[in-house]
């Protein structure tokens, strides 16, 4: 039988009478759970969400207002009154002989929640309804002076603060409210606007609005009134299972792009939600809310698979939750490319346990649904898809191209591709085809048709592929398995595609003798693009009535007429491998031009530059020199010297300069071990640089940043 209003108070006096005799333990066990006001503040928007849920009012109006002076924290709500069960329950003090773990979720259920006011308060009140009382002990009722609440509300909770630590209190709890953000009224159901009063004035006031946009998913946005207005808007997934147990929300923080739509963007704290923050990380990019079970202060997400596998099933569901609203997430609009970053897909996220659930869950869902958008905006299965490392390539291979050479049918998005972490995730996780240049190139030999099928416009971009990736057809690699230099690449005005050289190294197509080009001269299409002529050049045809340059030492030309001399990785070959001259080379290159002024200033530049730069790292250095880009490193400890050549890029460029003399010198001379210096965006207060160590067989290998066709050489 259960004891009356009355005779639980006169229990609870003889319970308290017995625990001062042996040492009362209630306020330092309350001030050990509740240090912290914010988590106090959580407990009573907790306690007022169940009045109004119990209430059966719409949350269309449902606030809570908190009233703060230098001497209290009064809470007034309009949820359903207190009850005599209810009074009872917050004045019986839950048992503490069971273990920490066995205590998990103990808040809430046995009134301990609004126990958290004894970290203020030595004596707080209740006002609701018919009932007046306050606390004696933390377990008495003891019936105190009627309170009317303002109007509006029905309930008022009147906490006057501890006056032995009154500043302290005043301090924490004051700085609690203001850390009640967005977030404190993002997943709760009842509660939809927050008012906080100090000193009579109104401070801030937090408002939810929402909009239902399919059956599970809702917009919030919390609007944050007061000094530091704000707004925050949020895409929520919710459970729509009627089940306590199975209740969780997913909350996807929303910002306007350039076109004034809303995208969903990363979350950069994510910790896990009871109703409210905990200190657990989620390490996911989103919000998540659930009933999970928790430590007794709820600060804390356990996940002990032998004794609390409850909270491993709830993480279950909330995956279950976002994978089965991908399809209607898509068809709202909010899955772009950058939707993909905020998804823990990368192997990052499979080293967390709350990431590696959803990690599961997701790469499944992309798998069976077209989710992901391909090149043109589109949605496909993983299986369709095709990721290139090289954008290049997906210029090149239309959707035909991928079916012919990989039975894939689209390239996956460009702005996912780029990002090569979460690239090769998807690769490997979801099944995605990643395809990289040697591969496309060896599919290519597998396959002598296709190119044969190319209309001549196609040729153009396919040259300036190649000529990004030297190590496709220089001689260097022509045993490679990918290597195209023996096949037919060329395309002639016939129609026919033949090889430029065959495997005795001979040069089987040159450039066109006259004005008129002849069926076996290479089509004109292709001569009229600079990338194509580019690409050919590097590649060594020249005119068929030109003579061979001086002892077959290099190939030269000019780029749009602009002075601007390439030297090709055949040509450095040659120069180092048959050692020829400086004279000689110096006279075979011709270099007779005149430097402008501009690049001058800029070869300038760039040489203070890099001086500074090598004397504030290596303060134990001392640069001399230079003459043109050549400087010398006199290394005083080590008791050495070190060449060091620097290039430059200017804003607009494609290509490093290096002055023709440097160039001759770094190539043809003993230097032990060179280093090159290149400063890109040159004349630019924080230009980009990189050191390149052994430049002459990086430069032969077509390596370098940016364009591996080659080195512009000024004079």
């Amino acid at each position: 039988m259960s004891l009356s209003l009355e005779e639980h108070i006169q229990k609870s006096r003889e319970a308290v009478a017995a625990n001062r005799a042996k040492g009362n333990k209630h306020a330092e066990l309350f001030a050990r759970l509740y240090h912290d006001p914010y988590r106090f503040l959580e407990e009573i928007l907790q306690n007022t969400e169940d009045a109004y849920a119990r209430k059966g009012s719409p949350q269309a109006g449902n606030s809570i207002r908190f009233e703060f002076s230098n001497t209290g924290l009064d809470i007034l709500h309009n949820g359903i009154d207190f009850s005599e069960d209810d009074l009872k329950a917050i004045t019986t003090f839950a048992g503490t002989t069971k273990t920490a773990l066995s205590e998990i979720n103990q808040i809430g259920k046995f009134g301990i929640g609004f126990r958290s006011v004894y970290s203020l308060t030595s004596r707080p009140e209740l006002h609701s309804g018919r009932w007046h009382f306050a606390i004696e002990d933390y377990e008495v009722l003891e019936a105190t002076a009627r309170v009317t609440p303002a109007l509006g509300y029905g309930t008022l909770i009147r906490l006057p603060f501890r006056e032995s630590e009154i500043k302290k209190i005043t301090k924490d709890v004051r700085e609690g409210l203001d850390r009640l953000d967005a977030t404190a009224l993002l997943f709760l159901k009842q509660i939809d606007t927050i008012e906080i009063v100090v000193q009579g004035k109104l401070h801030r006031r937090l408002r939810l609005q929402q909009e239902t946009l399919v059956e599970n998913i809702i917009r919030k946005t919390i609007i944050v009134e007061g000094k530091n207005k704000a707004i925050s808007d949020f895409l929520l997934l919710c459970n729509t299972s009627n089940r306590l147990q199975d209740e969780c929300s997913i909350a996807f923080k929303l910002c306007v792009d350039d076109k004034g739509q809303p995208q969903i963007v990363k979350e950069e704290n994510s910790p896990l939600f009871v109703y409210f923050k905990t200190l657990q990380e989620s390490h996911l990019n989103f919000l998540l809310h659930a009933r999970f079970s928790t430590t007794p202060t709820r600060e804390a997400v356990p996940f002990d698979a032998s004794q609390l596998h409850g909270n491993l099933h709830i993480l279950d569901r909330a995956a279950a939750l976002l994978a089965r609203s991908m399809v209607s997430l898509r068809n709202l609009g909010y899955i772009t490319a950058s939707f993909f970053d905020v998804l823990p897909l990368t192997p990052a996220a499979e080293q967390h346990i709350v990431a590696n659930v959803f990690h599961r869950e997701l790469c499944g869902v992309l798998k069976q649904k077209k989710i992901i958008p391909d090149f043109k905006g589109h949605y496909r299965l993983a299986e369709e898809l095709a990721i290139a490392d090289d954008q290049a390539l997906m210029e090149i291979f239309d959707s035909n191209a991928l079916v012919l050479l990989y039975q894939r049918s689209y390239w996956v998005h460009p702005d996912i591709a780029q990002k090569t972490v979460l690239a090769r995730a998807l690769t490997s996780a979801c099944g995605i085809k990643e395809i990289d240049y040697q591969s496309a190139a060896f599919r290519i030999a597998a396959r002598p048709d296709f190119l044969m099928k190319q209309p001549n416009a196609w040729f153009p971009a396919f040259y300036s592929f190649l000529a990004s990736h030297t190590s496709l057809w220089d001689q260097m690699h022509r045993h490679e398995h990918y290597s195209l230099r023996y096949l037919p690449i060329i395309r002639l005005k016939s129609g026919e595609t033949v090889a430029a050289y065959n495997r005795s190294e001979q040069l089987l197509v040159h450039f066109p003798s006259g004005k008129r080009i002849k069926e076996q001269d290479i089509h004109p299409l292709i001569l009229r693009s600079e990338a194509a002529l580019s690409f050919l050049q590097m590649l060594g045809i020249r005119e068929f009535s030109k003579p061979q340059p001086e002892e077959n030492a290099f190939t030269l030309f000019d780029v749009n007429e602009s002075n601007l001399l390439v030297l090709t990785s055949v040509a450095l070959d040659a120069a180092v491998n048959d050692h020829i001259s400086t004279s000689k080379l110096l006279k075979g290159l011709d270099l007779f031009l005149q430097q402008t002024d501009s690049n001058q200033r800029l070869l300038s530049w760039s040489i203070e530059y890099a001086r500074r730069l090598i004397s504030s790292m290596f303060p134990g250095i001392e640069v001399s020199g230079p003459k043109h880009g050549h400087a010398i490193l006199n290394m005083k400890d080590a008791n050495q010297e070190q060449s060091l050549f620097v290039a430059y890029r200017g804003a607009g460029q494609h290509r490093y300069h290096l002055c023709a003399e440097d160039w001759v010198t770094l190539a043809t001379s003993d230097i032990a071990e060179p280093l090159l210096l290149l400063v890109s965006d040159a004349g630019t207060m924080l230009p980009k640089v990189q050191l390149v160590e052994h430049p002459v067989a990086e430069i032969k290998k077509g390596r370098f940043v940016s364009d591996p066709i080659g080195f512009n050489f000024l004079d």
